[in-house]
């Protein structure tokens, strides 16, 4: 018995391309990850907006952080890369643009890491986040246009 996506021609398995059923375009994924990093720089504008008004969302009850930093500095830091994130997601399809999301994205990631003492299941969930625009963006999202296009923007 085969699967809807597994189809037997002469005694082998063929790949759902093969027998017809088209494969994700990197555009897609492109644009998946710009609008899931789109809700990432949210979260992090959100974020930010708690921090700096001084709301006890980051507060730790503990004293041993490897990072100090009061909370207002910590809301401006979530509100610039929020920002830039939701800036770059919206418009990344030129190599650099996606060189740049990428570079938000891992900041993102280091940001998350640091604040897992504070939120650790939102922190968690957003570095979840984080991996799946990076795997969007760097395996699956492989140039999607070739070099004449990009010219001609």
């Amino acid at each position: 018995m085969t699967g809807p996506l597994q189809h037997k021609i002469g005694g082998g398995r063929v790949s759902p391309q093969a027998a017809g059923t088209p494969a994700a375009s990197p555009r897609g994924w492109l644009r998946f990850a710009g609008l899931v990093a789109t809700l990432i720089g949210a979260s992090h504008v959100i974020a930010g907006l708690l921090a700096w008004s001084g709301s006890e969302f980051y507060v730790v009850r503990t004293s041993r952080h490897a990072l100090t930093i009061t909370s207002a500095s910590w809301g401006w830091a979530h509100l610039v890369l929020g920002a830039l994130l939701i800036s770059v997601a919206v418009l990344a399809s030129r190599p650099w643009e996606l060189s740049a999301l990428v570079s938000f994205v891992a900041a993102s990631v280091l940001m998350n890491l640091v604040s897992l003492t504070a939120q650790p299941v939102w922190a968690a969930l957003v570095i979840g986040l984080d991996v799946v625009v990076l795997h969007a963006v760097v395996v699956r999202g492989q140039r999607h246009s070739s070099p004449a296009k990009d010219s001609q923007r």
